[in-house]
């Protein structure tokens, strides 16, 4: 081998030695630099890891809050549940009370049968107390009879009634018997429903008010009297039916002339069989089941 051959081997030799020795330097950084993103990912793993821990955490104990306002808010709804059954209780049992008083203060049925023998009372309220109420009296020969609608239902109305009913009981107790006729009665009854309601007072406003029907009837000349404010009085007679109309005022309203806002009627049942009605409008105002439209007068 020459000397120029040896030259070249020596040459490729060193040149392979320089390549390896740079690759080697090459694959070391790199693994340097792999085992730093390795171990970067490893950092970054854990990280995530503990957030996730953490998360999950925050994640119980946002369930166990949830669940704590839960019961919370059904221990409050339970409470506010038996607070609220505790009031309607309470307004119930006021209620149930305040109708044994109003039925205690109505006539009863054997003081009704004594003063009117062939008669009969219906008596049924939309709501426990009724706005709606029926008197009578006798007082010598003279048997003072009413059926009266206050304004509104239930206890509104159950106040008006029993308002109503003591001042039909005040007029007839306060005056001579021989001037207590129908027209009388409903003026004396009108202004002492004002009266007692303050409507002299203008600035209140009060629109509370009794539609009534009420009859005098004297007993020994057989003849009935009827007044009416609003309400209205159905009599029969020889099979024929009469009906005559209230007058368009109602009581507890403000008119100028007593006399003019109500109206006398008189018949008499000496010589034939009579049969009259008093009622208020809960009757006509009646629902049908099926048509759902109100009964009317002309039904009744």
């Amino acid at each position: 081998m020459d000397l120029q051959t040896l030259s070249i081997h020596a040459f490729l030799g060193t040149t392979t030695a320089i390549i390896c020795s740079i690759w080697a330097h090459k694959f070391k950084l790199q693994t340097l630099e792999n085992a730093k993103k390795l171990k970067t990912i490893s950092q970054q793993r854990r990280e995530l890891e503990m957030a996730n821990q953490e998360l999950i955490i925050r994640e119980e104990e946002l369930k166990q809050n949830l669940e704590e306002i839960t019961t919370l808010q059904e221990q409050l709804l339970q409470a506010k549940d038996k607070t609220i059954e505790k009031y309607l209780k309470n307004i119930q049992s006021s209620i149930n009370y305040a109708s044994r008083i109003q039925y205690a203060l109505l006539p009863t049925d054997e003081f009704f049968k004594s003063c009117l023998p062939d008669s009969f009372i219906y008596y049924q309220p939309k709501d426990i107390v009724s706005g709606d109420f029926y008197f009578i009296d006798k007082i010598g020969n003279k048997v003072f009879l009413a059926c009266a609608d206050c304004t509104g239902h239930g206890v509104p109305g159950a106040f008006m009634s029993l308002i109503g009913s003591e001042s039909i009981y005040y007029v007839l107790k306060s005056y001579e018997v021989e001037k207590l006729n129908a027209v009388f009665i409903l003026q004396e009854l009108n202004k002492k429903i004002k009266k007692a309601l303050l409507k002299d007072q203008q600035s209140l406003q009060i629109k509370d008010s009794i539609e009534i029907g009420l009859c005098v009837i004297d007993t020994l000349q057989k003849k009935v009297e009827f007044a009416g404010a609003k309400n209205s009085l159905i009599y029969f007679q020889k099979g024929e039916l009469f009906y005559i109309q209230g007058s368009k005022c109602s009581i507890g309203y403000n008119y100028a002339n007593y006399a003019e806002s109500f109206s006398s009627h008189v018949f008499t049942y000496a010589q034939e069989e009579t049969m009259m009605y008093l009622f208020s409008d809960g009757y006509k105002d009646q629902f049908h089941h099926q048509t759902g439209k109100k009964t009317q007068l002309k039904r009744i």
